[in-house]
């Protein structure tokens, strides 16, 4: 991994947002107004423009089976692909794989989330 673009901070209504667009299924057509808010706030970082001279993939992070069968979708796959559209990049949702479950992390502090998802996601060279 050659870096990370923010794309926003997950506070107040972003996160009330978030939690709405990844748990209520019939909100999963909310992944296109967070989507543009996403590109809203990605055009907006000096940093994410010395990425697109590398040809970087935009790489959404997988769900466990049991999750993803739960909520029907997978909500980071969702705003990937509307980022990679907007941005014209490659998007790749089958690189990574779940390895591991791991706690839900919307109530989890910054630390806390950085443990939860460490070591749960692989390369799929599969």
């Amino acid at each position: 991994m050659d870096g990370v673009i923010p794309a926003v901070v997950y506070k107040s209504i972003v996160k009330r947002l978030l939690y709405q667009f990844k748990y209520e299924p019939n909100l999963s057509k909310l992944s296109g107004i967070l989507g543009q808010l996403m590109i809203e706030a990605i055009s907006q970082n000096e940093s994410f423009y010395a990425f697109l001279d590398k040809n970087p993939h935009v790489v959404p992070i997988p769900l466990s089976d049991a999750r993803l069968r739960s909520r029907g979708y997978n909500h980071a796959e969702l705003l990937a692909y509307h980022v990679a559209q907007y941005f014209s990049l490659k998007s790749r949702p089958g690189i990574l794989k779940r390895i591991r479950d791991t706690k839900p992390q919307y109530k989890l502090t910054r630390e806390q989330r950085i443990k939860n998802i460490k070591g749960s996601v692989n390369l799929n060279v599969g």
